[in-house]
């Protein structure tokens, strides 16, 4: 083939790619996963949501004003309202909704996201927005049915933060495998420095049962609660946090916000 026309062979090849519509396949170098894969579109909002939000637009600035009542019964009442459908679940007597432990529910039925599993992160304590305040994490922009692919076996991708890899070994050993795990951490050296100790509750992790019953009657999507110690005082931390799956492109499970406490 001369230069000429091979030249417009590829034009027109890739003319035909730029002008399609664009998607992203989830998948990830390493370990062979699963040829059944869910495509979400490049502009799809994070699957990982934040709560509270801290206006009617949605912005994720926290500034926690402990020695102010006003303000710590305003983040405890959005965190309240939020919590409200879980609350509502576990008041419920439908026969749909079951404790399930570490087991799969049974057909057509979904898994209770207990609220009482949320250690400091409770309202008795206002959530902590005194002085160590707690966010939560969920699942959301994911298809009815969507199952994640798990990192529990040899291949870690090199931007999960060291801290999480070797939370991953010790909870393989105890036979704790098939979460989408979560990590927060402070963006830069100075908000790694500030953030403090980060606790995570129940766990570190959106375990694999609650997973392919979205879309069912009384579906909840489970939740993390994320509880910032003791963050210094005063200054901004930009913190980032991130559910992991094999299936979850970085960008689309990474959601970040600015935290800062003046108490």
């Amino acid at each position: 083939m001369g230069t000429a026309k091979r030249v417009a062979v590829l034009l027109s090849i890739y003319l035909s790619w730029a002008s399609a519509d664009q998607t992203q396949t989830i998948k990830s170098p390493g370990e062979p996963f699963s040829k059944k894969r869910t495509i979400f579109k490049k502009k799809k909002k994070s699957v990982l949501e934040l709560r509270p939000f801290t206006n009617e637009n949605g912005s994720k600035e926290i500034w926690v004003q402990g020695r102010s009542r006003e303000t710590v019964q305003h983040w405890a009442g959005l965190i309240d309202d939020f919590l409200q459908p879980y609350r509502s679940q576990n008041a419920s007597a439908d026969s749909t909704i079951h404790q399930c432990g570490n087991n799969p529910p049974p057909e057509n039925g979904v898994c209770e996201v207990d609220v009482s599993s949320f250690g400091p992160c409770n309202p008795q304590s206002h959530y902590g927005y005194t002085d160590s305040p707690c966010i939560f994490l969920r699942l959301n922009n994911v298809p009815n049915g969507w199952m994640p692919e798990f990192y529990n076996d040899s291949y870690i991708p090199e931007k999960m933060p060291y801290v999480l890899r070797h939370h991953i070994w010790k909870e393989k050993q105890k036979g704790n495998t098939n979460r989408v795990w979560v990590s927060c951490k402070g963006n830069y050296a100075p908000d790694a420095e500030f953030i403090g100790s980060v606790k995570y509750y129940p766990e570190q992790a959106f375990p694999s049962h609650y997973f392919g019953a979205s879309g069912k009657k009384n579906f909840l999507s489970p939740l993390v609660a994320v509880h910032f110690e003791r963050p210094r005082n005063g200054v901004v931390i930009n913190v980032w946090c991130t559910a992991w799956a094999a299936n979850i492109p970085y960008e689309l499970g990474t959601i970040n916000f600015d935290l800062m406490l003046d108490s």
